[in-house]
């Protein structure tokens, strides 16, 4: 059987509500349910104004226990970008089985729950983002190994 997620899904602060993206799968070729298969993840949010310093600042010294979880959920190569004054892109690739158990694992860390909250604080959804989410998932258009 064979799965991938369709375009909604946000990440409080890059994960708050992940099990959307799990809740809403589709048909696709390229993932498998029985073996780990690279997903990659590309998204846009959007910085609350005169917030971008503070949030640049904590990501230069991200706690270490959110570090740890997000590898431990079989998250890795996992970028922001600065888009303009005001927005982010951010990209990451998920390497796991079971993004469902790993969304869970995350949300069960006290630590990364209290580092959503703080980002929350910087950050709101750009246009398009479903109602409750603040990172937009956008589709992949093309890939180039």
């Amino acid at each position: 059987k064979f799965f991938c997620i369709s375009v909604d899904f946000c990440f409080s602060c890059m994960f708050r509500t992940l099990h959307h993206i799990a809740s809403k799968r589709v048909g696709c070729r390229y993932a498998s349910t029985d073996t780990a298969q690279l997903r990659r993840f590309g998204q846009v949010i959007a910085v609350k104004p005169g917030a971008l310093d503070e949030y640049k600042q904590h990501h230069k010294a991200v706690w270490p226990k959110v570090l740890e979880t997000i590898k431990k959920c079989n998250i890795q190569n996992y970028s922001i970008y600065t888009y303009g004054p005001n927005q982010l892109f951010a990209y990451f690739e998920y390497t796991g089985t079971d993004f469902d158990t790993d969304v869970q694992k995350m949300r069960q860390c006290p630590e990364t729950l209290k580092w959503w909250a703080l980002m929350e604080n910087f950050v709101q959804p750009v246009k398009g983002a479903a109602p409750g989410d603040l990172w937009l998932n956008l589709e992949e258009v093309s890939h180039l190994d």
